[in-house]
């Protein structure tokens, strides 16, 4: 494999860079290729209505969709993002790369990898194509697996055809054209920029790299204060059950609501501090507040699923969470505020 270094991690995006800047030569933790891409965002939106099992109809991440390209504008790294109408027509363009000894990114579905096990759709899952094991067998890296994988060429084109939540359902490829190594001074600058861009990225409205279907806010703080009116307007909804099971799972399972993110960018603010940069080690209990809070909102829809299983849910249960999603409010305003 030209240029990767398989490693299992926390979250798909940061473990597949990091796995990428390790295989030319830049080796950082999982929590530093985190945070200097900016990955924290917020964004309510749309679930997909044509997928069989459903997702549901309304749904909420907590990632920046221009991490990748931060990262590499803020560390030097060139990268090619390729987008395509057709899942065939990346899987096309993603083969002729692997046949040429390079390595891949692809945004996929997970319910479509057999070595997932998936009961339900995430098209945010992304994956790295390492190399074929033969004409008709792709081998993918997984954060979630210890091993490399082998795919069938059909069956990985699924996961590339399938719904996808980026602008006009495109797909989605990252090629990694070059990696910069750099010192610790040169790391210590990046940190601080990373840090400020982080600030920037959740106060200013979102660039086309953001913007998912169905969202309608103007940033992603403005997505956070909307996310206790959110709650409370799903007490009628049909898909509630759905809604709920996703919820607690994208916070900390997922990773893409809130609890696992803000934790892993708490971790990248320990490892700024101990490399001198200013600010960062009073930020660490604000962003690890919000994980908090996050966390504290998981539990709360886990208890309101259980009661609507149990037909015994009442409006107090969305209305426990709704008040929980504005302690997320506060402590969100506070850590964009220090930032």
């Amino acid at each position: 494999m030209y240029g990767y270094q398989h490693q299992r991690g926390v979250h798909c995006g940061s473990t597949a860079l990091r796995n990428l800047f390790a295989g030319r030569g830049f080796v950082l933790s999982e929590p530093m290729i985190f945070g200097l891409g900016a990955g924290l965002g917020f964004a309510r939106l749309d679930g997909p209505r044509d997928l069989t099992p459903p997702m549901p109809e309304r749904l909420f991440i907590g990632r920046s969709l221009a991490y990748e390209q931060d990262l590499c504008a803020i560390t030097g790294a060139l990268l090619e993002v390729l987008r395509f109408e057709t899942g065939a027509q990346a899987f096309a363009a993603a083969r002729a790369r692997l046949e040429a000894g390079l390595p891949i990114l692809a945004f996929v579905d997970l319910f479509h990898l057999p070595y997932m096990k998936a009961r339900g759709h995430w098209f945010g899952h992304l994956i790295a194509l390492v190399g074929m094991q033969d004409e008709n067998t792709v081998l993918v890296s997984d954060n979630e697996r210890e091993t490399l994988e082998p795919v069938q060429a059909p069956v990985l084109q699924r996961a590339f055809s399938s719904a996808s939540a980026g602008p006009d359902g495109e797909k989605v490829l990252l090629s990694m054209l070059e990696v910069r190594p750099m010192g610790r001074e040169a790391l210590r600058d990046a940190c601080s920029r990373a840090i400020q861009l982080q600030g920037d990225r959740l106060r200013s409205p979102p660039t086309h790299l953001d913007v998912w279907q169905g969202t309608t806010y103007r940033s992603a703080l403005e997505a956070v204060r909307g996310l206790p009116e959110e709650i409370r307007s799903w007490k009628d909804t049909s898909d509630l059950a759905r809604r709920l099971r996703f919820a607690a799972q994208v916070i900390e399972v997922r990773g893409n609501g809130g609890g696992l993110f803000r934790r892993i960018y708490a971790q990248f603010l320990e490892e700024a501090a101990v490399l001198g940069v200013p600010g960062a080690a009073a930020l660490k209990p604000l962003v690890g507040a919000s994980a908090d809070a996050f966390t504290a909102l998981a539990a709360e829809f886990v208890r309101a699923r259980d009661a609507l299983s149990a037909n015994s849910l009442n409006s107090n249960h969305l209305e426990i969470a709704a008040h929980l999603a504005e302690t997320i409010v506060i402590a969100e305003e506070r850590f964009v505020a220090a930032i």
